[in-house]
């Protein structure tokens, strides 16, 4: 399986905040925005803790942003789970 349309719609996403470092802010600012009751996040770096906080003091997207970013929604199982992903 080719993970070409999940590639799509992350470059698609870097480019609704302008960089790839703001993907873990605007991601969970995404899901405030949806009123997701919880939300996994990995982080790697303590940069990306601080990222993950800042996030919650920033609160949801504004409206404008997160339509910008449903219209990227991905529901094949085979994009969303790493575990199905092909072997590098």
């Amino acid at each position: 399986g080719s993970l070409a349309p999940l590639r799509v719609a992350a470059g698609r996403a870097k480019d609704v905040f302008g960089s790839w470092a703001a993907l873990i802010t605007g991601a969970i600012r995404f899901c405030m925005h949806a009123d997701v009751s919880s939300v996994l996040v990995g982080v790697r770096t303590w940069q990306e803790v601080r990222q993950a906080l800042d996030a919650g003091v920033a609160g949801p997207l504004p409206e404008r942003e997160a339509a910008r970013l449903r219209v990227l929604g991905l529901t094949d199982a085979r994009l969303l789970n790493p575990a199905l992903w092909p072997e590098a």
